[in-house]
């Protein structure tokens, strides 16, 4: 009992000394530099006994100086001047000057964070060198945009395949043929292979001739990269309409197909039907007809020239219908012909 008791009168008294010496070294502060003096009385605060309960499960920090404190206090400074919070870093992944680089707040970031886990990998960053862009036709409606922005920095990796069924269904989104078609254009002009594509039965108005693609329900895309390295993808607009872009990373070296688009057309023809509902005399159109036409998609690579793609399009004849001249009428009436 008597050394618990000392040991408790030594830990009083080394405690009161080092107040007292704190106390000291604050006053004298105080009249040379008002302005540190929070900072040296953080500093002494370190070698103050803690008592049993407040030491329990802690682990007793390193001291520190009192120049380190004024650093940080500069960094937290410039952080707080950035308007990026710890909170926005943790869900970014990002420094904050990648942040400030990147000009994406954390909810830019948590819609497009998609994992490998759901269909693709996104990358951190949005530099690279361009290896090909495709641009939509037509301007595209908010929903098409909404599903373009889930590609936005998505890494197919190398050597590697990727499916656009399977990262519509890993993220729940509906499969869409425009997004589909301006990503495939891109990725034919950056040289990737395909897997799997289909095309529709008659080009549709707005997609480009020779990147047709079909997505409908139990169809898919599927595009290779042939490279040794991870392309990403960057989702943008020209004005209102979609732009996809792939990525190379900076130090990469490759070399893209010069891409040739050829079309051969098929006229249409026409078949003529007699209408005896129709007055004497009278024509009507009842199908216009389309053309038929041959899409042939080449690429040019170090001499060679290689077909990617051949999309046929089957004409669809025009069909007219007449009034039956007097000599049908005549024919028909008398039973003839049947």
């Amino acid at each position: 009992m008597m050394r618990s008791r000392r040991g408790k009168s030594r830990s009083g008294l080394r405690a009161t000394l080092i107040l007292g010496l704190a106390a000291l070294a604050i006053a004298a502060l105080a009249i040379w530099k008002p302005a540190q003096m929070e900072e040296i009385a953080a500093y002494w605060q370190q070698y103050i006994p803690r008592t049993g309960s407040e030491d329990a499960g802690q682990a007793k920090p390193e001291p520190q100086a009192p120049g380190k404190n004024a650093g940080n206090a500069a960094e937290n400074a410039e952080n707080a001047a950035k308007g990026n919070t710890a909170a926005d870093n943790v869900a970014k992944g990002n420094t904050a000057a990648e942040n400030t680089a990147n000009g994406d707040t954390a909810a830019d970031n948590a819609a497009k964070g998609d994992t490998a886990a759901k269909g693709g990998s996104h990358a951190s960053v949005r530099e690279g060198r361009v290896m090909a862009r495709a641009v939509s036709l037509q301007a595209v409606a908010d929903s098409v945009r909404k599903n373009a922005t889930s590609l936005d920095n998505l890494q197919i990796s190398a050597n590697g395949m990727f499916s656009f069924a399977k990262f519509w269904q890993a993220n729940k989104l509906t499969a869409d043929d425009t997004v589909a078609s301006v990503f495939y254009e891109a990725a034919i002009r950056a040289g990737f292979a395909v897997g799997e594509r289909h095309i529709h039965r008659d080009l549709p108005e707005g997609l480009a001739p020779g990147f047709d693609v079909d997505v409908a329900a139990g169809k898919d895309l599927a595009l290779f990269n042939p490279y040794s390295f991870a392309v990403t993808c960057r989702v943008g607009a020209e004005g209102d309409k979609l732009a996809v872009e792939l990525l190379a990373p900076e130090n990469a070296e490759w070399q893209t197909p010069t891409i040739a688009i050829t079309q051969e057309t098929f006229p249409a023809e026409q078949i003529n039907l007699v209408d005896f509902a129709l007055p004497a005399g009278g024509t009507v159109k009842r199908e216009a007809g389309k053309d038929g036409v041959l899409i042939k998609v080449a690429g040019k690579i170090n001499g060679e020239q290689k077909v990617i793609a051949k999309d046929f399009y089957a004409p669809h004849p025009a069909v007219i219908a007449r009034a039956p001249s007097d000599e049908e009428r005549k024919m028909a009436a008398s039973g003839v012909g049947k």
